[in-house]
């Protein structure tokens, strides 16, 4: 079901929920056997930046008779009118309910997004529990990092997909086709799918407990079963499972940017790490690859910043030389460069020249720990005198910011340890003067420690939630200067997220009751509320801290003892018993194989040796690419266009839409002029802004090309890269003294829908029309018509441009009417002329 239009113009951000994004896919449903739904248990501008479900939405849509879908969880508001008018949550494509959908694969990246998974399956009419959802319900299966202990929703989920998801998925849309086709019993699927490598059903592991609360046992009941699964691995990152037709959201996402992923795992071994574990073997993209894949995003997209992801940047090999070459083609085309994992010792003068030659994207640094110690007991590898080369690099490179990153109740921590991140900062703010003879802006962020599954430190205990904060005052009281900013996770909210990162099935009833209780969006400071977390607790007899801060026993068996990384328990004793003696392990590309157990599933030789290297050779670069061509030779063409903006693109703010216009202009090939300065701007012009909901059917902008090019084809051109609702209606050539849009303005007109319950329409045409002969309005509106309709009343009028101003509907209504802001949200709204005077 459709979410009626009324509804849109009342809740925040209307564009999360719009869809017709450019990139996305709708198919005939009639070529249609398999609906997938992709589900980011979060608000949308979170989830459309996650790069596991683009790669699944390519691979699930490329396939012959499967559509992908996307699903997000609507914010406190929708959800009001959700639940009030009996609305199901569909999916942002088609809008077809969640429980219509063969399969429900729901992603799992934060501990603390767990109580929005049982409200968005509440919101889509599918019972929490797999054991209460009938045959003809859709299979719920998840994935993603938080799968790798899947204990506290295993009572939510059918089945999880434990690692990687590109060949896995393939796999069970195989299986599910052909078990649709034989009409077994959902318990057939079941088995048939604990079959697939990678992949865990629950309901086929009993686990036992003794006593003291500790399990006793793990054990598979499953006859054909084995006592435990392991997890999928990409053998390779394939160049076709990348999708380099990426989905353009309208609002900001907040990775609003092509990601590339350049490498997947790491050979750092911090011991803190979950994703180092997790996601190891270390694989490469080959950088030719990467040139392509970046290339073809980038021309699909319209995006003008390119962000190369890893856990760890700096890692790949031949970084130092893939980065001049990308930033050839960067700075001709004026696309910026982001590198957000960038290691202190390998944050080099080239890497950071290199990356200011179009825009200065932000620095981050991660000490973790202030002391040496620490970054030992942690095996951080890295040393202080490295940190503070890092830093001076950035600040002689002109960079005017640094972001600093430490954790805090690591393993071992002493408060000399906590004091050493004070001095750390405080060195790091000299630098920056005895670098460039001026303090410069530093943000410091603070994150209480959080044991994770399959680590080194899953056997540690974290340090209590207010310990944690008697430390966060400690080093903000300690460090007062306006240009140092401090920002902390809230250490409640750690407590809770490493109670359920190291929970058992058990709590999941903890869960479900927190959700009962109205958690939504734990994650969000402004909806956390850790009374009712504890409530929870205290109602199912649980006490959190056996999770979060009860050290564990070196042999004890872990919820997730069932769940193989390929990762040795072994091996993460010896890291763990190594840390307690601040012993660090050297990566294996720098010393040789550490034997983590990988070993006898193909992880050699790494990337970066021998004939498997991904190192690029040194190429000159074609003119077009890397060549700048000096601006006084340039062909500027200046535009005045005329353009319409109806149906659901109503629901864009400004700035939504200007992002969406440089966007298309880009992907149109026509190359925007830009301002001079640190941050370049594209030369736009617009008139007053639309408001949110406000139709536009005849609205105008300047614009100033880099290019000679015909008003007729720019409009074709641009037109075939806009989303449905946009339209370029035509386009003129500026001259040299042409009046500025805002000048050429002489008056607006407007139609307004008011429903008949609120006013008259004869008496307002006679209020209205004494207003303009004799009263206030005669200066202000040209003429007004009132007409009753079936349903309502319209109000036409033409608003005169008085001192670079004009009469809004909003002030017209409530000032002469008596209608209030909240009536006002819900009318028909539609700016049908902005009419231009001479010049």
């Amino acid at each position: 079901m459709k979410l009626p239009d009324d509804y849109l113009s009342i809740v925040q951000k209307p564009s999360r929920y719009i869809g017709n994004e450019i990139g996305s896919v709708r198919k005939n449903p009639e070529e249609v056997d398999l609906f997938f739904a992709l589900v980011f248990p979060d608000v949308y501008e979170i989830g459309i930046s996650n790069l596991g479900l683009r790669i699944l939405y390519h691979i699930l849509n490329r396939m012959k008779g499967v559509q992908a879908e996307r699903v997000y969880s609507p914010w406190i508001d929708l959800e009001e009118i959700l639940v009030k008018e009996k609305i199901p949550l569909t999916s942002i494509e088609s809008k077809k309910p969640l429980k219509e959908f063969d399969i429900v694969g729901i992603t799992l990246q934060y501990e603390m997004s767990y109580t929005n998974i049982l409200n968005i399956l509440r919101l889509g009419s599918i019972p929490l529990k797999s054991e209460e959802r009938e045959e003809g319900m859709p299979l719920v299966i998840g994935g993603g990092p938080c799968a790798f202990n899947p204990e506290p929703l295993s009572q939510f989920f059918d089945a999880f997909v434990i690692g990687d998801g590109e060949d896995v998925i393939i796999e069970i849309v195989e299986v599910y086709r052909r078990w649709k086709v034989s009409k077994a019993k959902k318990n057939d699927l079941l088995k048939f799918l604990s079959e697939v490598e990678g992949v865990y059903v629950p309901r086929f592991f009993d686990v036992l407990y003794r006593d003291d609360r500790r399990i006793k046992s793990i054990s598979n009941v499953n006859l054909k079963g084995k006592d435990f699964v392991c997890k999928r691995a990409a053998e390779s990152l394939e160049k076709n499972d990348f999708p380099v037709q990426p989905i353009i959201p309208y609002i900001e996402a907040v990775h609003d940017r092509v990601n590339i992923e350049i490498a997947r795992g790491c050979l750092s071994g911090c011991r803190f790490c979950q994703a180092g574990i997790i996601y190891r073997p270390l694989r490469e993209r080959k950088a030719d690859e990467i040139k392509e894949l970046i290339k073809l995003s980038l021309k699909n997209s319209g995006y003008k910043e390119v962000s190369l992801t890893s856990l760890n940047t700096g890692e790949y090999s031949g970084i130092d030389l893939l980065i001049p070459q990308l930033m050839d083609y960067f700075t001709a085309n004026k696309v910026s460069l982001s590198l957000p994992s960038l290691r202190p010792d390998s944050l080099n003068q080239i890497i950071a020249s290199e990356i200011k030659r179009f825009k200065k994207t932000g620095f981050t640094i991660a000490p973790e720990a202030g002391s040496q110690r620490l970054r030992d007991v942690i095996n951080k590898q890295i040393t202080e005198d490295e940190i503070l080369r890092a830093a001076e690099i950035v600040f002689k490179e002109g960079w005017g910011a640094l972001k600093l990153y430490f954790m805090i109740g690591l393993p071992t921590e002493k408060m000399e340890d906590i004091e050493e991140i004070i001095n750390l900062v405080r060195k790091i703010r000299k630098l920056s003067f005895k670098s460039t003879g001026r303090f410069k802006r530093l943000s410091v962020s603070i994150s209480p420690f959080v044991p994770k599954s399959h680590t080194p430190f899953q056997w540690a205990s974290q340090h209590p939630h207010d310990e944690m904060n008697e430390k966060i005052r400690f080093i903000t009281g300690s460090v007062r200067d306006r240009r140092i900013d401090f920002e902390w996770h809230n250490p409640q909210l750690s407590f809770l997220e490493a109670t359920i990162a190291r929970g058992d099935r058990r709590v999941g009833d903890i869960i479900e009751r927190a959700f009962n209780k109205g958690c939504r969006f734990d994650g969000w400071s402004e909806q956390f509320d850790f009374n009712k977390w504890m409530e929870a607790f205290s109602e199912g007899g649980i006490n959190p801290a056996f999770y979060s801060t009860r050290k564990r026993e070196i042999d004890e068996i872990f919820p997730w003892e069932h769940i193989h990384t390929g990762v040795s328990r072994k091996f993460l004793e010896e890291e763990y018993i190594k840390a307690t003696q601040e012993v660090i392990t050297r990566s294996c590309r720098e010393k040789g194989c550490n034997f983590c157990g990988l070993e006898t599933r193909g992880c050699h030789p790494l990337p970066g040796n021998s004939k498997y290297s991904c190192v690029l050779k040194e190429e000159s670069t074609d003119g077009k690419e890397s060549v700048e061509t000096d601006d006084a030779v340039k062909t500027r063409t200046r535009f005045r266009v005329k353009f319409s903006k109806t149906g659901l693109s109503k629901y864009l703010s400004h700035l939504e839409f200007q992002n969406l216009l440089i966007r298309s202009l880009s992907r149109a090939d026509i190359p925007v002029a830009y301002s001079k300065g640190f941050h370049p701007h594209p030369a736009f012009s617009f008139s007053f802004p639309l408001p949110v909901g406000c139709e536009g059917l005849e609205e105008y902008f300047d614009i100033e090309a880099e290019c000679a090019i015909e008003p007729e084809t720019f409009c074709m051109r641009i037109n075939e890269q806009l989303p449905l609702g946009i339209k370029f209606l035509e386009a003129h050539l500026l001259k040299q003294g042409d009046k500025s849009l805002m000048k050429a303005i002489s008056s607006f007109e407007y139609e307004i829908d008011v429903p008949k319950k609120l006013i008259n329409a004869n008496d307002e045409q006679k209020k209205w029309n004494d207003e303009i002969k004799d009263g206030e309005l005669k200066e202000l509106i040209k003429w007004i018509q009132v007409k009753e309709e079936e349903e309502s009343v319209k109000i036409k009028y033409e608003a005169k441009m008085t001192d670079n101003n004009f009469l809004k509907p909003k002030e017209v209504l409530m000032r002469f009417s008596g209608l209030n802001c909240d009536d006002f949200k819900k009318f028909n709204l539609k700016r049908t002329r902005i009419i231009l005077g001479e010049g």
